[in-house]
């Protein structure tokens, strides 16, 4: 594959090997790289990266052009015979100009070959510890990653579960729900793995309607025995019936105390209900938004070194691009 002949004008102001090097370049760099199809046909990138290489050649020869006289002079004056063994004829100058031309291309590409291997000792063992370290930083950022991926999924999975069993759900206590969630992973007849009892599964379904059934029936028994225990509270601290009077004040005043001390028992409960429920699921809660912070701090911090190092990386690219125009 070769660049398109609509770029002849440019690729015909560079020399061969420099045409190979900038194909090669531009199919393989790593910032903004494109194909071998997209490099051969017209394209805005192809055309603006070869006016970059021909600017690039042409400051090149125009430094060599400067630098190449004052190295010729100094050649010319170490090699130069005394001015009194010197003949008149000029055609030993012209020898040494060819001579000095050989030279200096000589000089200049044991200088080039020296730069080169000094580049790739000192910039290929710092290129390769960043890409290391880029790479290290990719791998732990999409582990990260994957377990935000997993938490979301975990907590889409527990809103679903919430949505569908919701009217089982708020049919019961918070106590009896954790209850009936540590019984139901914990059984010994027909066990389920958490995800399973997270998920939508019949078995958890028949298992709250259970719950449910059993919660409800206890109620009425508790609704049930509630008057006999008001009687037998009335009874135990009624007075004798030979030393009572006719009068109904008293029994209306017993009515009230049992009704003031059920009252009382009912709000003590509740606040126990309460204060469980707050020591259940407020550390709970918490320990799952502290873990997801710390996480998503984690993320952020490895996202910032991230940047970092590809800023690093892009300044290593331009020294060295500068060093090779050198």
């Amino acid at each position: 594959m070769k660049f398109n002949k609509a770029y002849s004008g440019l690729i015909n102001k560079l020399p061969p090997s420099l045409v190979c090097e900038a194909w090669s370049r531009i199919i393989s760099r790593k910032r903004n790289p494109i194909t071998e199809e997209e490099a051969s046909s017209i394209n805005p990138l192809v055309e603006s990266f070869l006016r970059h290489e021909v600017n690039r050649y042409q400051k090149k020869l125009k430094y060599q052009r400067k630098s190449l006289p004052l190295f010729k002079n100094f050649l010319y004056d170490t090699n130069m015979p005394d001015q009194e063994t010197q003949t008149q004829d000029t055609n030993p100058i012209c020898d040494h100009e060819e001579e000095i031309n050989c030279r200096i291309k000589k000089e200049l590409g044991s200088l080039s070959r020296q730069l080169l291997e000094y580049n790739e000792k000192t910039f290929g063992s710092f290129m390769q510890e960043i890409t290391k370290q880029l790479e290290e930083r990719i791998n732990a950022n999409n582990e990260l990653r994957s377990e935000n991926d997993q938490q979301k999924l975990k907590l889409q999975k527990a809103e679903k579960l919430l949505a569908t069993y919701s009217g089982l759900i708020n049919k019961l206590p918070p106590s009896l729900v954790c209850e009936a969630w540590s019984r139901i992973i914990s059984r010994k007849r027909n066990p389920i793995t958490e995800e399973e009892a997270s998920s939508i599964n019949p078995l958890v379904e028949s298992f709250l309607r259970h719950e449910v059934n059993r919660y409800q029936k206890k109620l009425k028994y508790q609704r049930k025995s509630l008057p006999l225990f008001k009687n037998f509270l009335y009874d135990t601290n009624m007075p004798d019936q030979e030393t009572q009077t006719q009068d109904t004040n008293p029994i209306c005043d017993h009515e009230e105390e049992i009704n003031c001390r059920i009252k009382k028992e009912l709000g003590s409960l509740s606040r126990q209900l309460l204060e469980y429920n707050e020591k259940t699921f407020g550390s709970f809660m918490q320990e799952i938004t502290k873990q997801l912070e710390e996480r998503i701090n984690a993320n952020n911090e490895l996202r910032s070194e991230n940047d970092q190092q590809k800023l690093k990386l892009q300044k290593a690219e331009k020294l060295l691009a500068s060093l090779k125009s050198q």
